[in-house]
């Protein structure tokens, strides 16, 4: 069931709402009208006034035969937006003339910061969008006091130009760089070391902390949105182990009204956290995720990820799979879920083959495919591609329709496999993935 479009934007402002909007309106979604008509209506707002939001003719095309939108499709067309390459030169000098002294400076230049940073999304060429995101020097005086701020506007510009590699970049800089600022130290600091209350922290503002905390969960959601399962599972742990700044800490942002949803909401970060402890841990680690405060309260909440991790831990693979389908379906209308869905459904039906088959020696394909809950083309194809791509050790007899398999010890962990399937990232060719999976499995099963 759609739902009601409020339910899928609530707490999204921004650029990011405006993408949550145009990916509702031209999925095929029953919610395009009214998503379309709230675009429109947004794009007519102070916030946008000036931006020439390319994905509007979506947003037109939708609403061309409802003729009670007439009126509204005439305002917006008569609205006189600016030149985004002379509101851009203008902002830029803007920034670049500020001062420390300044009057009430600082909450002025994060307000230009803000519209450069619109601006950048919704107006810019692809071919120079992504330079421009950099292209910008903060005063001097301003930059050790906005690190983290600035990233996370830069963060949020780079997942709404869809490229998580270029935002897990500019996240890995900012947050060291923060972090030697926080230790006062010229030392290289990596983004997952703690910063402790004893260390000098004189320099940063609650705000900056603040959004530094921020930065680190999004960190969590551009990670999984680049099919790096693994990295999301170890640092949601590493972020709950981390010392407060200034008295100060992760969960502190995260349950409080501070957290920042540009990117994401609390629940649909959780459901990526979870997402990817499945694919990517053993049943013991799992549990310990599930078990911390954030999550169990979450659990209490999500009734569908609740009976995800119940079916998945008890072996029951036909009953995770239809989840995840009903997951899939609960997610359409997220454009980040949305274009991940198949990936996270075919690894985890990967780690349900070899779980399953690390058990047993031989089973017919009916009665795998019934197990696991999906049907025997399916099975043999992705079996077929595992067998090709990995080297691992099984032969299927087609005639007979059954499988051998040399199973694994039951004290060898899979982990290492699982680590690196889910790193089979979405984008990648299918030759390099195969190299790589070749790789993974070997390591994991031997030769």
């Amino acid at each position: 069931m759609a739902g009601s479009l409020d339910q899928h934007i609530r707490g999204y402002t921004g650029p990011l709402l405006l993408k949550r909007l145009h990916h509702i309106a031209t999925c095929g979604s029953p919610l395009a009208v009214e998503a379309s008509r709230k675009g429109l209506q947004l794009l007519m707002t102070s916030e946008f006034i000036e931006m020439n939001f390319k994905g509007s003719a979506a947003f037109l095309k939708v609403l061309a035969n409802q003729g009670d939108a007439s009126s509204l499709i005439a305002d917006f067309s008569d609205v006189n937006r600016p030149d985004p390459q002379v509101l851009l030169a203008s902002i830029d000098t803007e920034i670049s003339a500020y001062q420390s002294w300044q009057k009430g400076s600082m909450e002025s230049l994060k307000t230009l910061l803000q519209r450069r940073s619109t601006l950048l999304m919704l107006d810019c060429d692809d071919d120079t969008q992504e330079s421009m995101v950099t292209s910008l020097s903060i005063p001097g005086e301003f930059a050790r006091k906005y690190v983290a701020r600035e990233s996370e506007l830069t963060t949020v510009e780079f997942m709404y130009l869809d490229r998580p590699d270029s935002a897990l970049k500019n996240l890995r800089q900012s947050l060291a760089l923060f972090c030697k600022i926080a230790k006062d130290s010229e030392d290289d600091i990596d983004m997952d070391s703690n910063v402790s209350d004893t260390e000098s922290t004189t320099e940063l503002s609650h705000e900056e902390v603040v959004a530094y905390w921020n930065c680190r969960w999004m960190n969590l959601f551009v990670n999984f949105y680049a099919g790096r399962f693994s990295v999301v599972a170890k640092e949601y742990q590493s972020l709950l182990d981390s010392s407060s700044i200034k008295g100060v800490t992760a969960c502190n942002v995260f349950e409080s009204d501070h957290y920042n949803p540009v990117l994401i909401s609390k629940n649909g970060l959780l459901k990526a956290i979870m997402i990817s402890s499945l694919i990517s841990c053993t049943l013991d680690d799992l549990e310990k995720i599930t078990k911390t405060d954030v999550f169990e309260s979450f659990m209490d909440e999500d009734v569908l990820c609740a009976e995800l991790y119940r079916a998945f831990s008890a072996s029951d693979y036909k009953s995770s799979n239809e989840i995840i389908d009903q997951l899939e379906e609960q997610l359409r209308l997220d454009p980040f879920f949305y274009s991940l869905m198949p990936t996270i459904q075919k690894f985890i039906r990967y780690k349900e083959y070899i779980c399953y088959l690390s058990l047993v020696q031989q089973v017919s394909i009916s009665h795998m495919a019934d197990f696991v809950g999906v049907d025997s083309n399916t099975l043999v194809k992705e079996l077929t591609y595992l067998m090709t791509a990995s080297g691992l050790h099984m032969e299927y007899d087609a005639v007979a329709g059954v499988l051998h398999h040399k199973p694994v010890p039951p004290n060898q962990e899979l982990k290492v496999l699982f680590d690196g399937v889910l790193e089979l990232n979405r984008r990648s060719a299918d030759l390099e993935a195969s190299a790589r999976l070749k790789s993974l499995v070997l390591s994991s099963f031997g030769n």
